[in-house]
């Protein structure tokens, strides 16, 4: 769990979800679905990539390979724009945990 969550969690995101019925709503709407949702987006390029090479070699010799299309273009830029999301949402991770334990062993008040 990072920082955001407290802010979600205190009302700071909206008040709305301090009620414990409309809180529990928003874990199933947020993470158990739209969370889901981001991974089957993850996936979905190369997939359909794949799909689409296995439909163009069907009834053709396997050894022959197609050219790149604008499919694979579109692919790649998918995986390398969530790629860099991913990345950027680590680092963020990485840089509040790491003033988080600085910040224990000074004494400091906590992040979270």
């Amino acid at each position: 769990e990072d920082y955001r969550w407290k802010v979600i969690r205190t009302g700071g995101f909206t008040p709305l979800l301090l009620h414990p019925t409309l809180w529990h709503f928003f874990n199933l709407g947020f993470i158990s679905v739209f969370q889901n949702i981001l991974l089957l987006w993850i996936a979905a390029g190369p997939s359909l990539v794949a799909w689409t090479q296995a439909k163009q070699c069907r009834g053709r010799n396997n050894n022959n390979i197609t050219s790149w299309n604008s499919l694979d273009t579109l692919a790649t830029i998918l995986f390398l724009t969530f790629l860099m999301i991913e990345t950027v949402s680590d680092n963020q991770q990485q840089a509040f945990q790491t003033e988080k334990h600085r910040r224990r062993k000074a004494g400091e008040s906590p992040l979270a």
